[in-house]
């Protein structure tokens, strides 16, 4: 009987451990879980960011390629205002030519190279303000080509956070798998050891009749 009682004893103390062990390798998987849901939700947060700088930089390189055309167009109407310019130094030239040659009125003369004149400061008046806004316009480009980079450069630390996380996220998955496979072959000995407790105590009194029924034998053998 004392065999048995130290049996079950010891089975008991050992059912302890293993609930014990059971206990923290579930508090251990409770915090691996923890830990893999920070790891998905940082991950996309910086899935978002990402979008958000994506779209950012589009919106960039779309307003960089409106004003390379408005620059462009700028520089057309500049190219067209100057062949108007010298159109205008040609006439005024050959004007002054004739003027020397033809004999017209001092009135038509006087109003004609006024008239000129006016044309010419007014053509290059066009040309000063076109070459202003070329030049603003030119600065502006270069204003978005250092947002783009700016931007390039966030976008690739945003890609080494992904991947540091998704690094992350691995190594807790195998945390997790192995923290799964340790739970089960403890769960398994548990069950084990409870049904090896079962056993005993079923078996217990049968073996104790056995044993007095043995002892009873014995002694009435030795009366004889």
């Amino acid at each position: 009987m004392a065999f048995f009682g130290a049996a079950v004893a010891a089975l008991e103390y050992q059912i302890q451990n293993v609930e014990s062990e059971l206990q923290q390798l579930q508090q251990r998987r409770a915090q691996e879980e923890e830990n893999l849901r920070q790891a998905i939700a940082t991950l996309n947060q910086l899935k978002i960011d990402l979008k958000l700088h994506e779209d950012a930089f589009t919106e960039k390189t779309n307003e960089q390629n409106k004003a390379k055309n408005d620059l462009e167009v700028q520089e057309n109407e500049l190219k067209t205002k100057q062949e108007q310019l010298h159109q205008m130094q040609r006439k005024h030239n050959q004007f002054m030519e004739k003027l020397a040659n033809d004999q017209l009125s001092l009135e038509e003369l006087i109003q004609k190279k006024q008239n000129l004149e006016g044309n010419l400061q007014t053509a290059q008046n066009d040309l000063v303000n076109l070459k202003s806004v070329q030049a603003q316009m030119k600065s502006q480009i270069e204003k978005f080509k250092e947002s783009i980079l700016k931007g390039e450069r966030q976008a690739d630390q945003l890609m080494h956070e992904a991947e540091q996380v998704s690094k992350e996220l691995s190594l807790v998955n195998g945390n997790l798998i192995f923290l799964d496979q340790k739970f089960q072959r403890v769960l398994h000995s548990l069950q084990s050891n409870y049904e090896y407790k079962s056993s005993l105590q079923k078996v217990a009194p049968h073996l104790n009749n056995a044993i007095n029924e043995r002892r009873n034998q014995q002694n009435n053998v030795i009366f004889r």
